[in-house]
């Protein structure tokens, strides 16, 4: 519901979810890394510091985002 409402934190914790799964439990969601990225840049664009930081880590690395050479 809160990602419905367009919450940063949402998107933030939904992208983790993708990524890793919920900490503790079994595995609810597949690992999906384009709608990890998708979700990180709807939380960064929000503002959400730790979405920001991820995707310039994949951008430094080169993973997780599209080439653009």
């Amino acid at each position: 519901i809160a990602t419905q409402q367009g919450n940063a934190y949402a998107y933030a914790a939904l992208a983790s979810f993708y990524r890793e799964g919920p900490a503790g439990a079994p595995r609810a969601l597949p690992v999906d890394h384009s709608l990890e990225s998708k979700y990180l840049k709807l939380a960064a664009q929000q503002g959400e510091v730790w979405s920001q930081h991820r995707i310039g880590i994949y951008l430094l690395h080169g993973s997780g985002v599209e080439k653009n050479v």
